[in-house]
């Protein structure tokens, strides 16, 4: 048999046997780590040691986590029947499983009473009365995307454990397109390689022996700077504006649609290509692709309704439906997405940072991953490369549409200001404040497109900017990350701050 403290030196130190020979070896191996643990921990340190490193199933690892998954509270709030009901579990939790088997559970709890009250921390009395009680589960599954700012800890695991980037070769792409797009990425890959410790960690900081470190079992410690009351209002903050808001209104908008929950001037040709790409991205193709299923019998298990849990906007988070796999796509389709990010100026710490709407549910991250065009949000770069260059806020202008030749061709940003604005004398802080295209445009005809990109990368943004006269108006796809540590520099002074 095992004694709680050889159980201990398993737990810590003894890799998983994979035969009876891996066994034989290690019991020795146990022993004598045994041996010194007796010699260099009290009987209390040692149990502490033990029930913070057991696995109860249902991802909870140790009896803080345990307590929560199974009685929803702290391990110091449990009571006598709760407490025994996880001590029973020692034995074998996979046999003695609460979830699946609790009438088993619940036997194997009373006979922890008659173990209490043959140790003298139970009389008999207390112990039959105590036997009568349920188990009282109030079982809560947790894992990794419940905890607070998922998107945020999704991109640290995906920095610490990135690999050294390696040059694209040309012939391995099919257009100029993706193989421009592969160097970019590559460009990119390679500067946080080289400026940002973080960044490769893993590869970068071997263990003293050679070995690469794991992250979720060698019992490393990551800080973050997310301020936990920040991270919570701002996860309210994209639950209010898309639940309460703007999934109505567009509901009511696809109503009317006939192509929905794509717009009416899709083409077949488009559309059938973005769900297949849907379809190729799913658990389901990729399991039944690894079962060894062709690919005709992938797409017909898509026309096949199958009961299932999907995202809502409702108390709970989620609805249990039926539908098929090609209905989930669109319903998943028709759901609005939107991001949040906010930095501390001067150090670039962010505090709090949510990609989407649910993690669980929606894995793209629209801080990092996702660009959409920014609109007039682009013309604060464009005002200040005006300052920086000798005009002030009290200069005056004449506002009036502008015209620019492109080529053979010309160009007039639409004016968005009242006809009783047009032709009258205005000063830059108005042009800036009514976000006028007709002063951006005089702007960008004082100093150019080239001058403009070039204090957007001294701000901070990273993607690609094309420079042609439009760029006054925002028409640059750009991510949350970049626009709002760009606009930090602001605050700190005119300083760029790395977030």
């Amino acid at each position: 048999g095992s004694t709680i403290t050889q159980q201990l030196a398993k737990q810590l130190y003894s890799k998983p046997s994979r035969n009876i020979f891996d066994r034989a070896v290690q019991k020795p191996i146990e022993w004598m780590i045994a041996i010194k643990l007796e010699r260099f921990y009290t009987k209390d340190e040692i149990i502490k040691m033990y029930l913070n490193r057991f696995d109860f199933l249902n991802n909870a690892v140790g009896i803080k986590t345990a307590a929560k998954v199974y009685f929803n509270k702290d391990a110091k709030d449990l009571n006598v029947a709760e407490a025994a009901m996880l001590v029973g579990m020692l034995k074998n939790p996979s046999y003695f499983n609460p979830v699946r088997k609790p009438e088993r559970v619940l036997n194997r709890r009373n006979v922890v009473f008659d173990q209490m009250v043959k140790a003298g921390f139970l009389d008999e009395a207390e112990a039959e009365r105590l036997k009568e009680q349920p188990l009282g589960l109030n079982y809560k599954h947790v894992d990794h995307r419940d905890n607070g700012s998922p998107y945020m800890r999704e991109q640290i695991r995906h920095m610490l454990t990135a690999k050294k980037p390696s040059k694209p070769s040309r012939s391995d792409y099919k257009t100029n397109t993706a193989y421009t797009y592969a160097m970019g990425k590559y460009n990119t890959d390679s500067t946080l390689w080289h400026d940002n410790p973080l960044y490769g960690w893993v590869e970068k900081n071997p263990k003293p022996d050679g070995s690469s470190y794991n992250i979720y079992t060698d019992g490393l410690r990551i800080y973050t700077t997310i301020d936990s009351r920040m991270q919570k209002y701002a996860e309210e903050a994209v639950a209010e504006h898309l639940g309460k808001d703007l999934q109505k209104s567009f509901w009511r908008d696809l109503k009317w649609k006939t192509n929905k929950p794509f717009s009416n001037d899709i083409d077949k040709e488009t559309r059938d290509r973005l769900m297949n790409q849907a379809r190729r991205w799913s658990d389901r193709w990729r399991m039944m692709k690894n079962r060894g299923a062709s690919e005709a019998e992938i797409k017909k298990s898509f026309d096949v309704p199958v009961k299932m849990r999907v995202f809502s906007w409702n108390k709970k988070g989620y609805a249990d439906t039926t539908m098929t796999p090609n209905d989930s796509i669109l319903y998943y389709k028709s759901h609005l997405r939107a991001s949040f990010m906010a930095i501390e100026p001067f150090t670039g710490h962010i505090k709090a940072y949510v990609g989407g709407p649910n993690y669980r549910y929606f894995k793209y991250d629209n801080v990092r991953q996702g660009k959409r065009q920014v609109g007039s949000t682009i013309k604060p770069f464009l005002y200040t490369l005006a300052m920086q260059e000798g005009m002030s806020p009290c200069d005056k202008v004449v506002n009036v549409p502008q015209t620019f030749i492109v080529g053979e061709d010309t160009w007039t940003p639409k004016s968005t200001d009242k006809d009783e604005w047009i032709g009258q004398t205005v000063t830059l802080k108005w042009g800036l404040t009514k976000s006028s295209n007709n002063i951006s445009a005089y702007l960008m005809k004082q100093f150019g497109p080239e001058a403009m990109v070039e204090m957007m990368r001294k701000m901070g943004v990273g993607s690609h900017l094309d420079a042609v006269p439009s760029l006054c108006v925002g028409p640059a796809d750009l991510n949350v990350y970049e626009m709002v540590s760009a606009y930090n520099t602001f605050p700190s002074q005119g300083v760029y701050v790395e977030p």
